[in-house]
């Protein structure tokens, strides 16, 4: 999800920002963002502030206030050391704040990292079928695969 959102973001504005749920998650969001060799374009990697677990983005879809407020007053911080793309850097997080209807703070757009995904995906498939592109990841071996077999209902 993570390089869909990189890769997106490069071509929207100059500069963006990541929004991890705690400063747990700042280190390997920043070696992530190395490892793309995509540092200088980082405005910075602004954790919420106060830290959210996982409970909290849990019982947010009931009652979004406290949780949207962070990411608000973060994203805020962020747009001021120079970020023009703001991006959730967690899954939870992104879809509490779509679900809100959080796109933009102050004119920044807010990357939907689902939402962006699912276009890559399907802009991949689309490449692929019109312009002839070849596979070039490898399919997992077959004793791999059978292990994941899809849930019966």
């Amino acid at each position: 999800m993570l390089e869909s959102c990189l890769l997106t973001a490069c071509t929207l504005g100059r500069r963006m920002t990541l929004v991890p749920l705690g400063e747990g998650n700042v280190a390997r969001l920043r070696d992530q963002v190395a490892q793309h060799r995509l540092d200088g374009r980082i405005a910075g990697l602004f954790a919420l502030t106060p830290a959210v677990t996982e409970f909290d983005l849990a019982n947010a879809f009931a009652r979004t206030g406290p949780v949207v407020d962070a990411f608000l007053a973060t994203a805020r911080r962020a747009i001021a050391a120079g970020a023009d793309i703001v991006i959730p850097a967690e899954g939870v997080l992104n879809e509490l704040l779509a679900s809100a209807g959080i796109r933009l703070v102050d004119e920044v757009p807010v990357l939907d990292a689902v939402a962006t995904v699912m276009a890559h995906a399907e802009m991949m498939i689309a490449l692929h079928r019109r312009v002839g592109l070849k596979r070039i990841w490898r399919h997992p071996s077959r004793s791999f695969a059978v292990r994941f077999r899809p849930l019966k209902r």
